[in-house]
């Protein structure tokens, strides 16, 4: 079985990737104001869609290595298909400023079932959220073979995802 990733292709406005060993194919681009993501599953008894709200893109350079995700929350709604939630972060270009991104990402299908992890690392089958520094969600799918899912994440006016 192979790990990584495979059959890699980006252009400008485009990125796809076949993640292995779990032959899920993703496509992610985005809008002025949104990241859309697809995922073409294989057919499982769960595939899984991992939002990691505590995740920290380090860059080149000393000054942003110190980057830190400080506190956040992260919020499951199963009936509305959505994920949301914000991370302040300190560090970076500055030792002391405090930044708070917030997100929410949109599906259009509905998860089979769903969980949190908080600053532990322990899976909460079921939770509806978590509050920490490093913390996220999953969400499972029951999938046919090429059945696909896509996400609509950014950000949040009133009951809608601004594209």
């Amino acid at each position: 079985m192979s790990t990584g990733k495979s059959d890699e292709a980006a252009s400008p406005g485009c990125y796809t990737v076949r993640l292995a060993p779990w032959d899920v194919q993703v496509e992610l681009t985005a809008t002025r104001h949104v990241a859309l993501h697809r995922h073409r599953f294989p057919a499982h008894e769960q595939g899984r869609v991992v939002v990691d709200v505590g995740h920290v893109l380090y860059g080149i350079g000393a000054s942003w290595r110190s980057t830190q995700p400080i506190g956040g929350e992260v919020q499951i709604d199963p009936a509305q298909r959505e994920v949301s939630g914000h991370m302040s972060y300190q560090g970076a270009r500055s030792s002391t400023r405090i930044w708070k991104v917030w997100f929410v990402m949109q599906l259009d299908t509905a998860f089979d079932s769903h969980g949190s992890w908080g600053d532990d690392g322990q899976l909460a089958e079921g939770s509806a959220g978590a509050v920490g520094s490093r913390i996220g969600a999953y969400l499972n799918f029951r999938t046919r073979a090429g059945q696909e899912t896509g996400q609509k994440t950014g950000q949040k006016t009133g009951q809608k995802v601004n594209s």
